[in-house]
């Protein structure tokens, strides 16, 4: 869920979500991973700052009544791609069933650095932490590395 763009009609997706809270319940797993939604290409972000609430709080409220835990990553282009906008996620919807699956890697491809920019923001809401490597310098998976080309072999 919420890897579409904003602009794309919302019950559709609301049809896949219910399809994975059935599948949630069968294999007995509490959690759905979801993000924050795609913005156009050169626009405003901040345009849509409603819009996402409005989509992740319909959807946490969902869970909420399903007894499932939303884990709300940060992505690369998405809405939440920094700490401060993932924050005001967290924080304005404010509710146990919607918790923060960090991806240091994915801040890296967002230019951002994970522990001193991000991770302050949104520690209290911290439910899961993936591993993965990223390049900073290339915004790409693959490899570790803060420097110059030539230190990423």
């Amino acid at each position: 869920m919420g890897k579409s763009y904003i602009t794309e009609d919302f019950t559709v997706h609301l049809k896949g979500f219910m399809r994975a809270i059935e599948l949630t319940k069968f294999f007995d797993t509490p959690f759905i991973r979801i993000f924050s939604f795609y913005i156009p290409k050169g626009e405003n972000i901040g345009k849509y700052r409603d819009e996402v609430i409005k989509r992740i709080e319909q959807l946490t409220r969902t869970a909420e009544r399903e007894g499932i835990i939303l884990m709300l990553e940060n992505e690369k282009d998405l809405y939440g791609n920094n700490g401060e906008r993932l924050r005001d996620i967290l924080q304005t919807i404010n509710s146990p069933h919607l918790r923060f699956a960090l991806d240091p890697a994915n801040f890296v491809q967002s230019m951002v650095l994970p522990m001193t920019d991000a991770f302050p923001e949104v520690e209290p809401y911290l439910a899961w932490v993936q591993i993965k490597d990223a390049l900073i310098n290339s915004r790409s998976g693959g490899g570790w590395g803060w420097g110059s080309k030539e230190t990423d072999s």
